[in-house]
């Protein structure tokens, strides 16, 4: 029967050696002797140390990613954690091959958090960014106040599918594109029954 060691390499690749059963030759280290079986990546998720897959939200926005960051830091709390513009990450002459549409003082790529959640966000080609269809942001808040509050800075200048009001699932609700093209839920929920 074969002996096989184990080795984990900077947790990124699983390699497995077995001695080769052979006398040594005259300086050959053990290691010298060892002979590979195989290799393979381990999968982020499952490597020593690192944290569990995410979800993260990517927002696009048709040349107007700055002004949304800005208005969701004044109104709703956002914390912009980064920022970088297509110009400065062009290297000697400027920028070059932007996007068709796209200047060098528009958002390459950003960072920001709003409540405990991260969300990340670009410019893109304003005739390929749709106004989002069919996903939605939802804020989840501990008030009527605050949800009909949101709502109302939200709905400014943007289209309501569902005005705020009470339903059976929460003392607050209600549904809107605002005026950056992104769909929001606003909820203050209700004690949900146990089994329900």
């Amino acid at each position: 029967m074969r002996n096989f060691l184990a080795i984990e390499s900077n947790g990124i690749f699983g390699i497995r050696v077995e001695p080769e059963h052979r006398p040594p030759a005259q300086g050959e280290s053990r290691m010298e002797r060892l002979s590979i079986i195989w290799a393979v990546i381990i999968p982020q998720h499952q490597r020593k140390g690192c944290k569990a897959m995410q979800l993260r939200t990517y927002l696009n926005f048709p040349g107007t990613c700055e002004q949304a960051m800005n208005f969701y830091e004044k109104h709703l709390g956002a914390k912009v954690l980064m920022k970088s513009t297509f110009g400065s990450m062009a290297g000697p002459g400027g920028p070059q091959n932007l996007p068709p549409g796209c200047t060098a003082d528009q958002i390459l790529h950003a960072r920001f958090t709003l409540g405990d959640t991260l969300v990340m966000a670009s410019d893109g080609p304003p005739e390929r960014v749709q106004p989002m269809r069919s996903a939605y942001l939802c804020l989840s808040v501990d008030s009527n106040q605050e949800a009909e509050q949101i709502y109302k800075v939200l709905s400014e200048g943007g289209e309501v599918f569902m005005p705020m009001g009470e339903t059976f699932f929460a003392h607050r609700f209600g549904q809107l594109r605002d005026a950056f093209g992104i769909n929001w839920m606003v909820i203050r929920e209700k004690a949900m029954r146990p089994g329900a």
